[in-house]
């Protein structure tokens, strides 16, 4: 994916994210979910998706209160 790419759609809003994902990369490269998943999960940062995504901060407070002692 190119350092450049950006997404400023909201998030919420997105119907076929993985398609949406793709269009990012540049023509003639592509997205491999065996390969690539690994280090985009690895740079995934939970503070910023909480922040953007009000049903991903809804999944989050939940599984904090389904895990906590």
């Amino acid at each position: 994916m190119p350092s450049d790419a950006s997404f400023d759609r909201d998030p919420e809003s997105v119907r076929g994210a993985k398609r949406a994902f793709e269009a990012l990369f540049k023509p003639g490269n592509y997205y491999s979910e065996t390969v690539d998943q690994p280090s985009y999960t690895a740079a995934f940062d939970l503070d910023e998706a909480r922040r953007n995504s009000p049903s991903f901060d809804k999944f989050y407070r939940e599984v904090e209160r389904l895990t906590a002692p």
